[in-house]
């Protein structure tokens, strides 16, 4: 009977391993392919065209720079990575200034 308990056990582990494996598997290669799809922005597109390419963003951060008022759009990175992807957008303008996607990607 104990037996029969320890192999339970041990499937039981394992099957949770291998759901969770697979779970961190694919949520790890969306986000590298959201890498793929950061690279697509261009500097000069609006927040529409960024949205169509990127999804919503995760976050995003209003600051001034030069005595203008800017948003930082955040998107979901790899895990692990030291920079989310993002874009910055001119309030007045409305256009991409800057990108940023991964660790080895930036415009301008």
């Amino acid at each position: 009977m104990f037996k029969i308990g320890l192999r339970f056990l041990i499937v039981a582990i394992l099957i949770t391993v291998h759901i969770f494996g697979c779970k961190f598997v694919n949520e790890e290669k969306k986000s590298k392919e959201l890498v793929v799809q950061c690279k697509k922005l261009k500097i000069g597109m609006n927040y529409e065209e960024v949205s169509e390419v990127m999804g919503q963003p995760i976050n995003v951060e209003q600051f001034e720079k030069q005595g203008r008022l800017k948003e930082r759009l955040y998107f979901p990175s790899p895990r692990l990575a030291s920079t989310f992807n993002q874009c910055v957008i001119d309030k007045e303008s409305g256009l991409v200034e800057e990108i940023v996607c991964g660790e080895d990607y930036k415009l301008p």
